[in-house]
């Protein structure tokens, strides 16, 4: 019986604490203190707006991405209209320059002829040449056809009958602008450069010509003085390249 005595007072220990619990679990709680209780209030709406964020943010994200979207199909709407025009643009400017290169290759046979024939290799001497071309007219072709076409069919017509009854031939002179006064010079094609000296430069800007303008002006006071000397083309040439005509007393 004494061997008994410490079993049962354990067993009337945990019997003690077993009230003691029950007890505790029959009371209500009891109240939070306010500052804990506010804290919890604060943590409690900050947790609903988070979920309401994560509610909500697939909606989001789908309408910006839908926008997005309609704004790519919108600019390739944009782009494709454009790049058709722009494309219509390139094929009629390569109409365009396909016609001009036609043209030019029929139009200036002679002129690529007569580079070939000088030789050009480079830019200068393309210039050179270029320059050498100003005032060169075509000697051949349908045009040329039809202008002696042209002449021999009014050839009866061209000549006139004077008062002595003798046939008149009208001479015919190349004006410049419709100038009668200023008979347009004739250039050959065989000259290179200036046609006063063979320079590399043009007519207008030779060194010589002042020199030529006072010779025809002192043929000109000789004419009108009545002198018999007249000086012909030829020998003005050759006064350019030797020296200048005494003026006659």
């Amino acid at each position: 019986m004494a061997d008994q005595n410490p079993l049962w007072n354990r067993v009337a220990e945990l019997e003690t604490q077993l009230q003691r619990v029950l007890n505790l679990l029959g009371q209500p709680p009891e109240p939070l203190p306010p500052a804990l209780f506010l804290q919890a209030e604060t943590l409690r709406i900050r947790v609903d707006a988070v979920q309401r964020a994560a509610n909500a943010m697939p909606n989001a994200v789908e309408a910006r991405v839908g926008s997005v979207v309609d704004d790519v199909n919108i600019l390739r709407d944009t782009m494709d209209v454009k790049f058709g025009a722009l494309q219509d643009k390139v094929n009629l400017l390569k109409r365009v320059v396909c016609k001009t290169d036609d043209r030019v290759a029929q139009s200036k046979n002679w002129a690529q002829a007569e580079l070939r024939w000088q030789g050009v290799k480079d830019l200068p001497s393309a210039i050179m040449a270029a320059d050498r071309l100003v005032g060169f007219s075509v000697t051949n072709g349908p045009d040329l056809d039809r202008k002696k076409k042209d002449s021999g069919r009014d050839k009866g017509k061209s000549s006139k009958t004077g008062r002595d009854g003798k046939f008149k031939k009208k001479k015919k002179e190349v004006t410049v602008s419709g100038n009668k006064d200023i008979v347009q010079p004739t250039f050959d094609k065989s000259k290179k450069g200036c046609y006063l000296c063979n320079g590399d430069h043009r007519m207008r800007d030779c060194p010589k010509r002042e020199k030529l303008n006072a010779l025809v002006a002192d043929t000109n006071d000789e004419d009108d003085e009545g002198g018999s000397t007249r000086v012909n083309s030829l020998q003005l040439l050759s006064a350019l390249q030797e020296k200048p005509l005494p003026k006659h007393a």
